[in-house]
């Protein structure tokens, strides 16, 4: 019995020992898991910055002062300054030192002024107490606090800063940008030009010309933002370019150029009316009576009776000095009758020798009858429409019977 007991105390020794190495090593695992926990959650402490601050009072103006006097910038949003004015507490935030300093960085010889009166309507007198903390607030720490003037008054109100907001920067001078640039119809000499500038105090005007690269000046336009600029003087059907020019009215080194844009004049109307008339019928005819339309004067044509004679007429003779062939040519006549039988107009071609016969509208009633005749296809040259005549007949079932005419114009085009 003696043998088992020892071996059990031996066996139970070496299970001892195991229980014991496990148990050690239990505990080393815990162990460094709690450092290792401890280690990764700490932050460490925060940034407390290292800086010498001064601070004085001058009673006069009622003004505080604190100077940077060495160590570490302060970023102003992180500042924070608490002040004790005879018993009234105040504080400048982050936000209102800004204003008041105008600074991102409080750093070396830098100083903060404040203004008691001005911000909480404070006067500061030779006898009151003041006190300051400066705190970080970015760090959590109090950088600086202490006595500035007099003896230690507990603060019993409070007041608020009224900081006078720093005026917003003035803005760089830039070039004006022109905008909506257009034209108006052109009539022969002279077009409108029409743009907008976003400065209303910006000097402009137009460059024009027959060249695509425009060397002419419209006369300047300024102190409005919308300008229609005439431009006189043009020739008639030619087409011109333009760019608007606009500089800045405070720095005019500052400027801008519109695109080129184009545009074509109208070309003028060119209506002649007879140089000379010839009448053979017996009647009454004029060149006064015949250039203006319903001013009451007109010719009197005496009738052949019983169909057209071309002995019997009315010539119209026209002088047009044109030194370019006609596009269109276009015969205008007014003319009326109540006893016409028939009635119409004989063109004379100068480069055939060639008389041409147009039909006009014969009418019952003394109604007045304006009618165009198209003669461009055989008034063509310029040598046609430098020797135009033109010659009207009618005729009536009667002797003596008159026909009229107010006016007789030629248009070409």
């Amino acid at each position: 019995m003696k043998k088992r007991t020892e071996t059990f105390t031996k066996d139970c020794d070496a299970i001892s020992e195991i229980i014991g190495e496990l148990m050690m090593i239990t505990i080393a695992v815990v162990v460094f898991g709690l450092l290792v926990a401890t280690v990764f959650s700490y932050n460490g402490p925060a940034d407390s910055p290292q800086a010498d601050i001064d601070g004085w009072v001058n009673v006069g103006t009622n003004t505080v002062y604190f100077r940077h006097g060495g160590g570490e910038l302060i970023d102003v949003e992180d500042l924070r300054i608490i002040l004790n004015l005879n018993g009234t507490s105040v504080e400048l935030s982050p936000a209102d030192l800004a204003l008041i300093y105008g600074k991102p960085e409080w750093g070396l010889g830098d100083t903060i002024e404040i203004d008691t009166l001005g911000e909480w309507g404070i006067t500061i007198g030779e006898d009151d107490y003041v006190g300051a903390t400066i705190v970080h607030t970015g760090a959590g720490v109090v950088i600086q606090t202490g006595t500035l003037l007099g003896e230690e008054v507990v603060p019993t109100a409070t007041a608020t800063a009224t900081a006078t907001p720093t005026p917003p920067p003035t803005p760089l001078p830039s070039a004006p940008e022109i905008t909506s640039v257009y034209n108006d119809a052109p009539n022969t000499t002279s077009v409108v030009v029409n743009y907008a500038v976003n400065q209303g105090d910006a000097g402009t005007r137009v460059a024009y010309g027959t060249d695509p690269s425009p060397g002419n000046w419209s006369v300047w336009g300024n102190a409005t933002p919308v300008h229609n600029v005439t431009i006189s003087g043009l020739v008639e059907n030619r087409t011109y370019y333009y760019s608007v020019y606009a500089y800045n009215g405070t720095d005019p080194s500052y400027y801008s150029n519109s695109s080129i844009y184009n545009f074509t004049t109208a070309e003028a109307a060119r209506i002649f009316t007879p140089t000379s008339v010839v009448d053979t019928s017996g009647g009454d005819a004029t060149v006064a009576q015949v250039n203006v339309s319903g001013d009451g004067l007109y010719t009197t044509y005496t009738m052949p009776k019983s169909g057209f004679d071309d002995s019997i007429y009315q010539q119209f003779n026209f002088t047009t000095g044109l030194a370019d062939a006609p596009l269109q040519v276009i015969l205008r006549i007014n003319h009326t009758g109540k006893e016409v039988k028939d009635v119409k107009i004989r063109v004379w071609e100068e480069d055939t020798s060639t008389w041409h016969d147009e039909a006009l509208t014969k009418t019952k009633t003394d109604t007045w009858l304006q009618e165009a005749v198209n003669a461009s296809t055989y008034i063509d040259s310029v040598n046609d429409i430098n020797n135009l005549v033109v010659r009207y007949e009618s005729y009536a079932n009667q002797d003596s019977k008159e026909a009229y005419i107010d006016y007789v114009v030629v248009d070409v085009g």
